[in-house]
């Protein structure tokens, strides 16, 4: 292998960044909270288990079940396949993890035997990724796959559960398509060893461990808001003035949300230490609070059977708070179950036409959204 830290996920931040691979040796990698829940859910799957999962949490695994078994029995799936990529002399490039995948047999017109692989990349977080046509590391994935099996296609699906409908991207690639893949592969890792070529970006910096040392990273971020900062009379701005000020501003927002997760990953490690006392308030200027959780009900069947003596049904009902999203996806579950439907889609239609005398739905309203290159 080249280098351990050049794996598929490294791919896309390599190209925009080929300097980011020197920057961010001998740094610590941390995992966040989110990325150990990402590590928990996608052992959920592999394993079929939702036991001691919150609502939100089982209703993304079902969705990832309900999409394989859309695609193909369970029993046919193989989970967490370890697989490589290597040059014409079978040197290691790179190796990784692909999710979900599985190979299957069709006929074509010949009555042939026809092997084709479906690759599913599983994401658990509340941001959209790169599009699966676009996203170096499926096209990554899907290059092991060919070297991996005898297939003629791979069909390659991103899918992010939180995200509904928005969260399913795919593509599929041939095997002519991803021929000179590894050589591509291989200069992409010669360009991150060829001195420290630094291009900072939104992309590239979001996740990368070396940002609070990164001199080009600190001039990208410095002069995105200064920029915004002198933009003044901003109802008189040109139609160019006013492009250059979204984009500018669009920049600023996302250099926020970095910043503020940051910052939220930062004060976990305190509270961590704090709670398994390796460090004390004194050392850091910080001591733990204790914060009321948040109370839910478990059982609104339960409570109103022990308070239906005291307060009416009507006025126990106004107090009830219904998810849409969680009853959209157990009726359509339940309804599909018993064949009243052919497609999730289709149910969820249906009840959203059944239920809308008894839907207050606030009038919609406006947000702007970046027209694609």
């Amino acid at each position: 292998m080249l280098n351990k830290d050049f794996r598929p996920s490294k791919v896309e931040q390599c190209v925009l960044c080929p300097g980011c691979l020197k920057m961010c040796e001998g740094i610590p990698r941390t995992e966040s909270e989110y990325a150990k829940e990402g590590t928990m859910l996608h052992d959920k799957v592999a394993k079929h288990d939702i036991s001691g999962l919150s609502s939100e949490q089982m209703i993304c695994v079902e969705r990832c079940f309900e999409l394989m078994s859309r695609l193909a029995p369970d029993d046919v799936w193989q989970h967490e396949i370890k697989m490589n990529v290597v040059d014409d002399e079978k040197v290691e490039i790179l190796e990784g993890t692909a999710d979900l995948i599985l190979i299957n047999e069709t006929e074509n017109d010949n009555f042939e035997l026809i092997s084709n692989g479906i690759l599913i990349d599983l994401k658990f977080g509340r941001g959209a990724v790169t599009p699966a046509s676009e996203n170096w590391q499926l096209k990554t994935y899907a290059t092991m796959m060919f070297q991996k099996y005898p297939i003629s296609t791979c069909r390659c699906i991103i899918f992010q559960p939180r995200l509904g409908n928005a969260g399913f991207s795919e593509t599929t690639y041939s095997r002519e398509d991803l021929t000179d893949f590894p050589l591509l592969l291989k200069n992409i890792y010669a360009e991150t060893q060829s001195g420290i070529q630094l291009h900072a970006g939104q992309k590239q910096c979001k996740f990368c461990d070396a940002k609070p040392t990164c001199p080009e990273y600190a001039v990208w971020t410095k002069g995105i808001s200064s920029a915004v900062a002198k933009i003044e009379h901003t109802h008189e701005l040109s139609i160019e003035g006013l492009h250059d000020a979204l984009v500018q501003t669009s920049q600023v927002k996302d250099f926020i949300k970095q910043l503020t997760a940051q910052v939220a990953s930062i004060e976990n490690v305190a509270r961590e230490r704090l709670i398994k006392n390796e460090v004390t308030p004194e050392q850091i200027g910080y001591q733990l609070k204790t914060r009321k959780g948040a109370r839910k009900c478990a059982d609104a069947q339960g409570v109103f059977n022990l308070l239906h003596n005291v307060i009416p049904i009507e006025a126990f009902m106004s107090c009830v708070d219904i998810s849409i999203p969680d009853l959209e996806t157990l009726y359509a579950k339940e309804a599909k179950g018993k064949g009243l439907f052919k497609s999730q889609k289709e149910a969820v239609k249906a009840l959203a036409d059944t239920i809308a005398p008894f839907i207050n739905q606030k009038p919609d309203g406006f947000m702007l959204k970046k027209l694609t290159d």
